[in-house]
């Protein structure tokens, strides 16, 4: 309500929602989630004309979708200018990662070049590019607004990209998952070039600040590519093996090597890290003590980590830290590897994985880090996070703490929050807990678990 002074009488003007500015308005429900903004649109014409811009700055597109839009660009739709992310769904639900499913969107420039404002396009759950020569199709068709690329590509030895002679320089997200042409059941068989990864990458987007690879055969596909490419402004950089037959490997000193020149070459930028969780011997794992990286937040196995956190530098910069099942230690005949020795005087966050170990003491649990040296590990931890296998239950991993290690969580001063992550096949749910520790009448205490909304 506004008061008006007029004649000595007070006169009360209504002003309502309606009366602000359409740029405040849409500051406002820029800030709402998705159904909030749903909701606001369906309440009356004025606000649905403001709330038009919000509702297509993310569009996600099935086939029915596709076709929508493609009404829309004949048009010229103003619509077009206000999408800023695109990411392409499967129309296909049975989402299988042998057969190379139909890609005419790939070849339809019109399609990729109608949105002058895109910033994002994600083909990560859309059908696979056929090589490195259509991914730089796909990249010549979009608008030069784009920063951020993610999509599947399908690679093959006779797959060069150096020799397109493309340069992207405003691109700064690239994630790509590279699997090969045809699957073939016989290791032997292998190529171990099936999905090689070129190390003209860096040439071709010299600008990237974040980029992740996903191998489906990870072997000596990437050793060249670790020595010879070097992103300036490199900050994350994210490995990841999806072969199910080897999801693990040893890594040997031909790889070892080549990625000590990959962390000398981006030590002074990289600053998130993730890693295989390769089984590493003595012999090679030395070689990593005195890696000059001071990264903010890693995920790798245990092996890795035993080495790296032998560097001061590498030890006083982690503030978050995920420890993936360290059990290749045990298959690949690698001793055990100490870890009480291990101080990470930095890290608040500390996730670990716990899976069904047949051969495992108690229980049948295994946890990728000793859960008695967490306190000593990590003095300032104050968040635990445990990613459970989905066919644990979270009582069990609750169960298990509470009854063969109630004192390590009691000395982890700092603990304020315990967070159970279990994954099933399409979804992933938290449950959150707050920590509180109390002194018993013996003095020895306890940890009361409050669940957090």
């Amino acid at each position: 309500m506004q008061a008006v002074r007029n004649n000595s009488m007070y006169t009360y003007h209504t002003v309502t929602i309606l009366d602000l500015p359409a740029e405040l308005l849409l500051d406002i429900i820029a800030r709402l989630p998705q159904q909030s903004v749903l909701h606001f649109t369906i309440t009356c014409k004025t606000f649905y004309q403001i709330s038009l811009p919000v509702l297509y700055d993310t569009v996600k597109l099935a086939a029915q979708g596709v076709c929508e839009f493609r009404s829309k660009i004949r048009r010229n739709d103003t619509c077009l200018s206000w999408v800023h992310e695109l990411k392409l769904l499967r129309s296909d639900v049975r989402r299988s990662g042998l057969h190379l499913g139909s890609s005419c969107i790939f070849q339809d420039n019109a399609f990729l070049s109608a949105f002058p404002n895109l910033r994002s396009f994600d083909t990560l759950d859309y059908a696979r590019m056929k090589g490195w020569s259509e991914l730089i199709s796909v990249l010549e068709a979009l608008p030069s607004s784009v920063l951020h690329f993610r999509g599947r590509v399908c690679t093959s030895d006779d797959d060069v990209l150096q020799s397109l002679g493309r340069v992207y320089p405003s691109y700064q997200t690239l994630e790509l998952i590279l699997s090969p042409e045809g699957l073939a059941f016989d290791l032997i068989s292998l190529d171990h070039n099936i999905n090689n990864v070129p190390p003209s990458l860096s040439h071709v987007f010299p600008n990237l600040a974040h980029l992740s690879l996903t191998l489906i055969f990870l072997s000596g596909c990437i050793t060249s590519f670790l020595r010879e490419c070097h992103f300036p402004a490199l900050e994350t950089f994210q490995l990841v093996n999806r072969d199910a037959i080897m999801p693990d490997f040893m890594l040997d000193m031909a790889h070892a090597d080549a990625l000590l020149v990959f962390f000398a070459n981006h030590a002074r930028t990289l600053r998130d890290l993730q890693l295989p969780a390769w089984a590493i011997e003595p012999e090679v794992g030395n070689r990593f003590s005195g890696t000059p990286l001071t990264l903010r937040n890693m995920r790798s196995g245990l092996s890795l980590l035993h080495y790296l956190a032998k560097s001061d530098a590498f030890s006083s910069t982690l503030l978050t830290l995920s420890v993936s099942q360290s059990a290749e230690l045990r298959v690949f005949g690698v001793p055990a590897l100490p870890v009480a020795f291990m101080c990470f005087s930095s890290v608040h966050t500390l996730e670990l994985a716990v899976n069904h170990d047949p051969t495992g003491p108690v229980l049948g649990l295994a946890f990728s880090f000793d859960i008695d040296a967490i306190p000593t590990a990590f003095p300032a931890l104050e968040c635990l996070e445990i990613r459970v296998h989905e066919t644990i239950s979270v009582k069990t991993v609750i169960a298990y703490l509470g009854a063969y290690h109630p004192r390590a969580l009691l000395r982890c001063k700092a603990l304020t929050r315990l967070v159970f992550i279990f994954r099933g096949f399409r979804r992933e749910t938290r449950d959150a807990f707050s920590v509180r520790s109390h002194e018993t009448a013996n003095g020895e205490g306890n940890i009361t678990l409050e669940r957090i909304q």
